[in-house]
């Protein structure tokens, strides 16, 4: 996908490859955001809503040979194209085994929702959606094996 990328970088400074790989994915709610695809890839088109996202998820884990990262993407404030529809936690837990030793791996500590968290003017009808911000109210450490 990357190489599919044109950048303007503001100052010089080079945005994060995985960063932007995250940011794509939500932009175009699709756990295949290359689309469409470049010549030759076998991509068929009968399952494409399945590769469809209905929505932005709390946290997306994306294993990749990049560096391990957790960030949360999305955030209000940061100049993220979904600002607007909340925050996800994107987590490259990295390869857990090397060629020559290991890996890296995640664990991630989800503090409960507590009702002071919820915001103002959410109706009490159970069936009503509620903002979560399960990425504010995550711990995630990386670990190194």
């Amino acid at each position: 996908m990357m190489r599919n990328e044109v950048h303007h970088f503001a100052g010089g400074k080079k945005p994060n490859r995985f960063v932007s790989l995250g940011n794509s994915i939500l932009g175009q709610r699709s756990y295949y955001p290359n689309f469409p695809a470049p010549k030759g890839t076998s991509l068929d088109l009968q399952f494409w809503k399945k590769l469809q996202m209905p929505c932005a998820p709390d946290v997306l884990i994306s294993p990749s040979r990049l560096i391990h990262l957790a960030k949360r993407i999305g955030v209000p404030g940061q100049d993220q194209p979904l600002a607007k529809e909340g925050e996800t936690l994107l987590l490259n837990p990295g390869k857990l085994t090397k060629i020559n030793g290991g890996g890296t791996f995640a664990r991630l500590w989800i503090r409960p929702m507590l009702e002071s968290d919820i915001p103002e003017g959410v109706p009490d009808d159970e069936d009503a959606e509620v903002p979560h911000f399960v990425a504010s109210r995550t711990r995630c450490e990386i670990v190194r094996i």
